[in-house]
């Protein structure tokens, strides 16, 4: 099908409203046009800048089968001072009482009052939602290995698959359950994740066809990341993702790796608005409304 860019749209005034928030450079819709064998069509693209080196964009959009989607991206220039943090409830990596739950707009203030400037969040690894909860993949925190453990269930077979994280070098890094204790050492950052449906610059996944609220982290060549939230079950009137279409929209924007994060109710993106600076969940959750969830992604700078 004839792929269709209909609309660009910035945010309220567009690029009149202030220096800090502007049209961005690379439209991320351009990349899929150009490139995205999954997208026939585009009828709306909204994309600012959520300060100096996070972009945002949001998406409306068809995929295969006119299954119809409505997607939420950020993108972050490793050299612009921000990086990407794990975060646990209360920022707090101390978890002898066990492991809580909290909102992305709770921990975003924790961090807020830790003296971060949060420019964007999302949910990060899955959880055994029987207590006592636990994340399903290990978890370590501004280069403290707070848990090196894997939970993997043949009752959720998409999940504790696999691990991405931000070496200590900065550099970003997806890999297999298999690989972990060697990387270990490395990590600075990092959370147990499922399907890599991006490896290598190619797309792997095509076993899982189900539709669903996602969450995706990834990354290019040269350490630019990106975060992928998308809506599902008939909220914002969309359909869902599929790992294979996914895996298509990354290497579209220029990754060479991306994984699959908690999706379903847990799938949310939390945004800075640039001109008011208050925080707000950007997508239509299919829950109905935030779910605490067990970790985050935050891009962050003191």
């Amino acid at each position: 099908m004839k792929k269709i860019y209909n609309i660009i749209i910035c945010l309220a005034l567009g690029c009149q409203l202030s220096a800090v928030q502007s049209c961005s450079e690379k439209d991320p819709v351009a990349s899929m046009l150009e490139q995205c064998d999954a997208v026939s069509v585009i009828m709306k693209d909204t994309s600012f800048v959520l300060s100096k080196g996070v972009e945002y964009s949001e998406l409306t959009l068809k995929t295969y089968d006119n299954a119809q989607q409505q997607i939420y991206l950020l993108k972050m220039d490793p050299h612009s001072g921000y990086r990407l943090k794990m975060v646990l409830p209360d920022n707090c990596t101390y978890i002898s009482e066990g492991w809580k739950k909290q909102t992305l707009t709770g921990m975003a203030d924790m961090l807020s009052d830790a003296g971060y400037e949060v420019a964007a969040m999302t949910n990060a690894d899955f959880w055994n939602t029987r207590e006592p909860v636990n994340p399903r993949g290990p978890v370590h925190c501004e280069g403290i290995t707070v848990s090196s453990s894997w939970d993997y269930s043949e009752r959720v077979p998409q999940q504790a698959l696999s691990f991405v994280g931000i070496r200590k070098d900065g550099t970003p890094v997806i890999s297999g359950r298999s690989l972990y204790e060697t990387a270990s050492s490395e990590l600075a950052e990092a959370c147990g994740s499922g399907i890599i449906m991006l490896a290598d610059g190619k797309v792997t996944e095509d076993r899982y066809n189900l539709r669903d609220p996602r969450t995706a982290i990834g990354y290019e060549s040269d350490g630019t990341l990106w975060l992928l939230v998308a809506d599902g079950r008939g909220f914002s009137g969309a359909s869902g993702l599929t790992y294979r279409e996914m895996g298509e929209i990354f290497l579209a924007l220029g990754c060479e790796a991306a994984v699959n994060l908690d999706g379903g109710g847990s799938a949310q993106m939390l945004i800075r608005d640039p001109g008011t600076g208050e925080r707000r969940i950007a997508n239509s959750p299919c829950d109905g409304k935030e779910r605490p969830v067990i970790s985050g992604w935050a891009i962050i700078k003191k």
